[in-house]
């Protein structure tokens, strides 16, 4: 929780009140009204103070910060709650499909017009699960593809939607989803 970082920084409330100003809205959440931050934005900072022109004495106690954070990180509690957390996921995974089809009405692959087939259409991520996992679960990122245009997207290492675009500007498919897309980032990123 944000009000508890000055101790783990090592600094005052304002200076880690600045540092969460600084931290990107993706990595924090609002929890009852209070503000919480990803482990990884928290570890991030910690490392540019110890890295910085500080005395040995503030460095030892950042690094105990880190210790502690990593055993936080590390427990049993924490790989419960990322087992019980990666099961959401996954069941919410293998209704995408379905959810995308019924809300918008798809009649035909996405991306070349095809007739769609329910029961061999696949939902492919246009910002891969690996690098933007907060986006796991969001409908409007992905497309209803064949199996043959999803290999085609995965074996030309399409990372996002501008990876995507290129493509299907290269294959001659349809890119009218493209500014769809960018609509929604930026709802997200109003919210």
């Amino acid at each position: 929780m944000e009000d508890y970082l000055f101790t783990i920084w090592r600094t005052d409330k304002a200076t880690a009140s600045y540092f969460v100003d600084g931290i990107s809205d993706i990595d924090k959440s609002n929890f009852n009204g209070s503000t919480c931050i990803n482990y990884s934005a928290v570890i991030y900072r910690l490392n540019e103070i110890i890295d910085s022109p500080i005395t040995d004495k503030r460095r030892g106690y950042l690094r105990l910060s880190e210790d502690i954070g990593q055993s936080v990180r590390d427990s049993d509690a924490a790989e419960v709650y990322r087992l019980k957390y990666n099961e959401h996921i996954n069941s919410i995974k293998k209704e995408m499909k379905n959810r995308r089809i019924e809300h918008f009405g798809i009649e035909n692959y996405e991306l070349t017009g095809s007739f769609l087939n329910k029961a061999t259409a696949e939902f492919h991520h246009i910002r891969r699960q690996s690098t933007c996992p907060d986006l796991i679960s969001m409908i409007w990122n992905g497309v209803i593809v064949n199996k043959d245009t999803h290999n085609v997207i995965t074996s030309r290492n399409a990372n996002d939607e501008y990876d995507l675009l290129d493509l299907c500007e290269e294959q001659g498919w349809n890119t009218g989803w493209f500014n769809d897309y960018q609509t929604s980032l930026k709802s997200l990123d109003m919210q």
